[in-house]
């Protein structure tokens, strides 16, 4: 509990012993997930946003496929629920069984949100969320996998998303749209600077993890903010950071295209013109 005002007595009269309530100081969501994971006891942990539901069939069978303990990682999908538990399911519907986190991340543009995951605490143990950031997951979700042994990518999508149009994430708010790229700059730069402490397919992981963000930054710099000389500005910070020009790995045929125009000023200004 983010620093709200109702009586903890309230939940734990709901729920009885069942759960443990934990309230901290407002602090954002990085943190008390953080502080979540740090009072955790259990073998597995699974984060539900508080506006959010799980489906319990579609739970239960994922929490069957984790049982026996052998897996790190089970990755799942959701549902969006648009108004009064009406629901349509999006991403995707096939299971796929990977080594490592790193194997995985490595062979798909993952979904970066951690309530997609349900995976062994013991993973956790020195990464945690970024604290006062928008896009906190981003931060996190790549550095899990590339700590994780077997993953399971399941067929399943028992999470029920709700979107709501004035949430935060909505905001049309300049300062609000500025903090939300210059945040995703600040993990993608970290991020980087973790490069090197890897190798192999961890590595190469992680690599197009990053470009893949670096894509999504440059798109909503155009989007967001409608200026070119943001645009502009906001290249000129990951050229420095060395996230610039992206790589030109085939990683999907959308990564191809958009780098054919990214990665020089006329496809730039092209591209501006087409999205903005």
């Amino acid at each position: 509990d983010d620093g709200s005002t109702m009586p903890l007595t309230t939940i734990q009269q709901k729920y009885g012993n069942d759960v443990l309530c934990l309230r901290q100081i407002h602090a954002g969501l990085g943190a008390a997930r953080n502080y979540g994971m740090e009072n955790a006891s259990g073998e597995y942990i699974q984060f539900v946003d508080a506006d959010d539901l799980l489906d319990s069939d579609e739970y239960n069978s994922c929490i069957e496929k984790i049982k026996d303990g052998t897996l790190d990682v089970l990755v799942f999908s959701m549902k969006r629920n648009k108004k009064a538990l009406k629901w349509h399911s999006i991403h995707h519907n096939v299971e796929e069984l990977f080594n490592s986190g790193a194997e995985y991340m490595a062979q798909h543009n993952i979904q970066g949100s951690a309530w997609s995951l349900l995976f062994k605490r013991i993973l956790v143990k020195e990464i945690r969320f970024p604290i006062n950031m928008l896009h906190e997951d981003e931060g996190f979700t790549p550095l899990l996998f590339l700590e994780a042994q077997k993953t399971l990518l399941c067929g399943m999508n028992p999470y029920i998303y709700t979107q709501r149009p004035n949430s935060i994430m909505n905001s049309k708010s300049k300062d609000y749209l500025q903090k939300r790229l210059s945040d995703f700059l600040y993990i993608l730069i970290d991020l980087n600077l973790k490069v090197s402490k890897y190798e192999g397919v961890q590595n190469k992981a992680l690599k197009r993890r990053i470009a893949q963000l670096t894509m999504d930054s440059i798109y909503n710099a155009i989007k967001l903010l409608h200026s070119r000389k943001c645009l502009y500005q906001h290249i000129q910070l990951l050229e420095k950071n060395r996230l610039y020009p992206l790589p030109t790995n085939r990683y999907t045929w959308k990564y191809s295209l958009f780098t054919l125009f990214a990665n020089n000023r006329i496809g730039l200004y092209l591209l501006y013109t087409l999205l903005s």
